[in-house]
């Protein structure tokens, strides 16, 4: 028998030549298809498991409270995505969506709702980034479930985030640039160095700290980039460095 990941189900060859596939669907019930080849069967099976899941969902009914309804949808994302995207998904959910949305009935969960829901991840302790992810994670939880038939419409549709203007950057003058290389030149010939390739180049500080010697060609004409040193590595290196000594 070829072994699957879990949700995808399984596949065997049959004494009759033929090829089984074999999955219990996300509301228990089993299911089987049949091909004359592994290839053709495994094409077939998942095919069947996401069609198969939306009939399920077609007949589920908004009337039923969103801590039921994110199982089911779990169980499809698992045939859809990474096992860590999922982790993602459910974290974000357990964590900050279902304590406030996780109990009422889907089809009444209202805007003001999201409005309430939003507000409380405003007033946690968390960073843009983190309450950004699970805004969009449950943003697309209510879009599948709406274009799933199990809800009319998302309530996030009528809910707008405000989003504060980003900061812009400018290029430096040419003034700028002439005084840091002065300065630097004068102080730390090294870094004038490293000043000098990153603004005429273009690289970012990463890539400049990840160049070797066998990057440049034979008459250092030329440089190759081929990698990026983040601050991790490179506080990794420094650290391996000392306990090397």
């Amino acid at each position: 028998m070829s072994r699957r990941t879990k949700g995808e189900g399984t596949i065997r060859r049959r004494s009759d030549g033929r090829w089984e596939g074999r999955f219990v669907n996300c509301i228990g019930e089993t299911k089987y298809i049949y091909g004359q080849n592994k290839a053709e069967n495994r094409r077939k099976l998942q095919e069947f498991t996401y069609n198969n899941d939306s009939r399920v969902f077609n007949d589920i009914r908004g009337d039923i409270e969103l801590d039921i309804w994110f199982e089911h949808y779990i169980e499809v994302k698992k045939r859809m995505i990474k096992a860590r995207s999922l982790s993602q998904i459910m974290q974000a959910y357990k964590k900050h969506i279902s304590p406030v949305l996780g109990g009422k009935i889907m089809c009444q969960i209202t805007p003001n709702d999201v409005i309430n829901f939003l507000n409380i991840l405003e007033s946690r302790d968390l960073s843009k980034t983190s309450v950004g992810n699970i805004l969009t994670h449950a943003r697309a939880m209510f879009k599948f479930a709406a274009e799933e038939g199990v809800i009319a419409k998302s309530p996030f549709l009528y809910v707008k985030q405000d989003r504060k203007p980003k900061k812009t950057r400018r290029n430096l003058t040419d003034e700028e640039i002439t005084h840091i290389l002065e300065v630097s030149r004068a102080l730390d010939y090294p870094m004038y160095l490293m000043i000098s390739t990153m603004l005429y180049t273009g690289i970012r500080a990463g890539e400049m700290c990840g160049i070797k010697w066998n990057d440049f060609d034979a008459k250092f004409t030329c440089l190759r980039i081929d990698e990026s040193i983040t601050e991790v590595r490179f506080h990794q290196n420094e650290q391996f460095k000392k306990s090397s000594k």
